[in-house]
This record gives structure tokens, C-alpha cells and sequence, in this order.
């Protein structure tokens, strides 16, 4: 149990920082083109980039930890022993895993549409 505290942990740390490197290095692209191709994004443009940026990392945080979820539960439906009340939260826990990859799947799904028809 302590080494899966240690990964979400080191995870949780992880993903924030991936996020913020890919914007700088695209403020860093954007800052090197010529005079002529840069063009200023507007107040709305850019609020939408920086909601899509946040919500694209916390839809990937959420698949993440519904995975994770998928596979605890199957681990302890394999280690259950034939024992009822562990079978019953093995499946449980294996259906809110399925629920959570469902729900990222689908906010993503959203989020894109909204964001694609605001641009």
C-alpha cells in the first residue's frame, strides 16, 4: 500500500509538471518566430487555450487514477480467495474504475466540442 501512495504521489507531482514545460516551450516557439508571423491571440483565444491546457491535464489525472482503480480491483478479485465480501468490492471497485474511464472519455469528448465551437 505504501509503494501506491508513493507512485499516485510522485504522479500527482509528475503530470502538473509535463503540462507546464509544454506550454513554456511553446511560449519559447512563439517568442522565436520572425516579426511578420506573430500574431497576438486575443483575451478570449488565449482563456480558452489556457481552460482546454487545464482541463486536458485534470482529464488526464482522472483517466490515470480510474486505470489505477481498474487495476486494484482486478488485483483483488484475483487475490480474493473465493471470499464473498472481497468478490463483492473487487467488482465494485473494478465498476467505479470503468466508470471513472467512462467519465474522462466523455468530459474530454466535451470539453473539445465546447472549446472547438468557442474558437
Amino acid at each position: 500500500m505504501k509503494k501506491l501512495t508513493s507512485s499516485l504521489i510522485y504522479l500527482s507531482l509528475l503530470v502538473p509538471g509535463a503540462a507546464m514545460a509544454f506550454h513554456e516551450g511553446k511560449a519559447h516557439n512563439e517568442a522565436h518566430r520572425g516579426a511578420a508571423e506573430v500574431r497576438p491571440e486575443s483575451a478570449p483565444q488565449s482563456l480558452v487555450n489556457s481552460i482546454q491546457q487545464i482541463a486536458n491535464v485534470l482529464i488526464f489525472v482522472v483517466g490515470a487514477v480510474a486505470v489505477l482503480v481498474l487495476i486494484i480491483g482486478g488485483l483483488t478479485y484475483v487475490t480474493s480467495a473465493g471470499d464473498p465480501a472481497r468478490i463483492k468490492r473487487a467488482k465494485d471497485t473494478i465498476l467505479y474504475g470503468v466508470v471513472g474511464v467512462v467519465v474522462a472519455i466523455l468530459a474530454y469528448a466535451i470539453i473539445g466540442f465546447v472549446t472547438s465551437n468557442i474558437k
